[in-house]
Order: structure tokens, then sequence, then C-alpha cells
């Protein structure tokens, strides 16, 4: 599974690779970058079970979400 997503907290990110090992998942490629002035753009493989990926998926999304 990957996620692509332009997040305006940097600390996202370190709170996503966490998240991953909570879950049962593990990240097997990341990539961040400024987007612009605020926002990072952050591409992140994951590998893991279908139930673990699904769990972890969601945990992003509102993860995500909740920075709106």
């Amino acid at each position: 599974m990957t996620i692509e997503a332009v997040v305006d907290d940097q600390r996202l990110v370190a709170r996503i690779v966490n998240l991953a090992a909570r879950c049962g998942c593990r990240y097997t490629s990341i990539e961040a970058r400024p987007h612009d002035e605020r926002a990072t753009f952050l591409k992140v493989a994951f590998s893991g079970t279908t139930e673990a990926l699904r769990l972890l998926e969601a945990q992003i999304s509102r993860l995500i979400a909740a920075q709106a």
C-alpha cells in the first residue's frame, strides 16, 4: 500500500511511521519534501498483512483529516 498526502504538520511524518509499527506494518520507502512554505508532500509505501494495512490506512486517514 502506498499513501500520498500533503501535510501541514511535519510531525505527522513521524506519527505515521510510528503508527505503522503499532499496526504491525513496515514502511518500505518514504519520501518527504517541501510542498510549499507551510506544507510537506509525503509519500510512504507500506507492507504488511491485509488486515494490518487496512487498519493502518484507516488510522492514517483519520490523522490527515484531523489536520484540516
